[in-house]
């Protein structure tokens, strides 16, 4: 725990999984379902510069499993470092149009995919699927040993899986307040679908004024912000999810919320 502010200190999942950070506890559980179906690959989907991706294709060459990544971009591109790291890890790559990646939560989408890879596990993008929540629901158990008085825990949220898992796992022992990063309206209804039941809505807030123009828009009042958290507690941070969590908490925290 790094104190920032007043009342406000900064967990950091990397300093429990170096380089994976959330990423962690989504993806492992699905490499296990994997595995445990007798499967060799895994398929999934996200940007040429995703960590989503990185994690996946590092985590799964670990135990030995190999597969495809879907990426929005075009070939004329070249491969980002991210990706060399990702084909390196013995993954293929398959380049989506920005038309075609738009359509990837569509049914015919995602049915055609699985035919073209029938023993392939699928892994949404980031991640976030009912085995990724539910691995992710472990970071409350960190969260809660590590400040027990702990009132309210505020968390970025791109696709929501990790923020749904956080929900799960503190099951209304602190607030949990999610800094959607995204202009994506349907990332709340993804979240209340992860939720069981009995997890009221007075448990969790999903905050969208915070998005600073959309996924990785990166504004310098934002990065000036960020760089002074940085200069004063020793940590470097990342602008497109942890800054504005941030701000939003310090944003939040000033109007009383």
């Amino acid at each position: 725990m790094t104190p920032l502010w007043e009342e406000t200190s900064l967990f950091s999942l990397d300093s429990l999984y170096p380089l994976h950070g959330n990423k962690a506890y989504k993806l492992a559980p699905n490499i296990r379902v994997a595995r445990e179906l007798g499967l060799h690959e895994i398929v999934t989907i996200g940007g040429a510069w995703s960590n989503h991706l990185w994690s996946t294709a590092h985590l799964a060459s670990s135990v030995g499993l190999s597969g495809v990544v879907y990426v929005r971009g075009e070939p004329a591109h070249g491969l980002t470092p991210t990706l060399s790291d990702v084909v390196r890890c013995g993954f293929d790559i398959e380049f989506l149009s920005r038309e075609k990646y738009q359509r990837r939560d569509e049914d015919s989408f995602l049915k055609s995919l699985k035919a073209r890879h029938p023993k392939a596990l699928w892994i949404p993008e980031g991640g976030s699927n009912e085995a990724g929540v539910a691995g992710a629901a472990l970071i409350a158990d960190h969260v809660l040993a590590a400040c027990p008085q702990v009132q309210r825990v505020v968390m970025a949220v791109g696709t929501g899986g990790t923020f749904a898992g956080l929900v799960r796992g503190l099951r209304g022992r602190a607030m949990a307040h999610g800094v959607r990063v995204t202009k994506d309206d349907s990332t709340e209804a993804r979240v209340r679908d992860w939720l069981e039941e009995g997890v009221g809505h007075d448990t969790w807030r999903l905050h969208e004024d915070y998005h600073w123009g959309g996924y990785a828009k990166c504004p310098m009042d934002l990065i000036t912000f960020m760089q002074d958290i940085e200069s004063r507690c020793g940590l470097l941070l990342e602008p497109i999810y942890v800054a504005k969590a941030l701000w939003a908490a310090k944003a939040l925290q000033k109007a009383g919320e």
